[in-house]
């Protein structure tokens, strides 16, 4: 019986020796979670947890960006909190770095542009084309920002008014080559979504001017 009982301890403090190993190297420590590619002048928040008690503190510099309704891009020292709300600036590489009496975080961020959709080329922004003929191409400027490794879809749309806009169908390349005569004169702009962050953004408007005089 003495014998089974020794064999029944050692699975035991295999165990508890696994569980002390992970508190040493992972629970307890202090840590900041949230996002890593970000946009410019947009707000984010960021979770913060540690082993806090009644006389923690904890100081936090922002590189890149301000800390949401704080003048400055570092706090002094405070009780800690559970998150952290950032607005990013314009530029390439942010940072937080927290410092506390529990131990020290950091957390490097990708900084990227908000969403443009392009603009359509000069020599494209107006033309004017016989009654009921087929225009030019429209040529628009690449799209960029949206995500830091972003992928973008594009969808051509037209209108009477620049005011009411409707999809071209099948029209979903860089630029626009239309296959209908026009008998009317319309605009033509460009929709952009960016595939990984879901957002979406327009180039301005092409004018394509029909002249009425058969």
């Amino acid at each position: 019986m003495t014998k089974i009982l020794y064999h029944m301890r050692i699975p035991f403090l295999i165990i508890l020796m696994l569980l002390l190993s992970a508190s040493q190297w992972g629970y307890g420590q202090v840590q900041l979670t949230g996002p890593s590619c970000v946009v410019a002048g947009t707000t984010y928040q960021y979770i913060v947890t540690g082993p806090w008690d009644s006389t923690s503190t904890m100081h936090v510099c922002i590189s890149g960006g301000v800390l949401a309704g704080h003048p400055d891009s570092c706090t002094t020292d405070q009780a800690p909190v559970p998150f952290l709300q950032i607005i990013w600036n314009n530029g390439i590489i942010g940072s937080i770095n927290l410092q506390s009496t529990a131990g020290n975080a950091q957390l490097q961020v990708t900084i990227t542009t908000p969403l443009s959709g392009g603009n359509i080329v000069d020599s494209s922004k107006s033309d004017t084309i016989p009654y009921n003929s087929i225009p030019p191409v429209i040529s628009c400027t690449p799209a960029t920002g949206g995500a830091c490794s972003p992928s973008y879809s594009y969808q051509w749309q037209v209108s009477i008014d620049n005011i009411q806009w409707q999809d071209i169908d099948g029209a979903t390349s860089a630029s626009c080559s239309l296959s209908q005569a026009l008998t009317n004169t319309s605009y033509f702009r460009r929709k952009v979504l960016e595939t990984a962050s879901s957002s979406i953004a327009y180039s301005d408007a092409a004018c394509i001017i029909v002249n009425q005089t058969n």
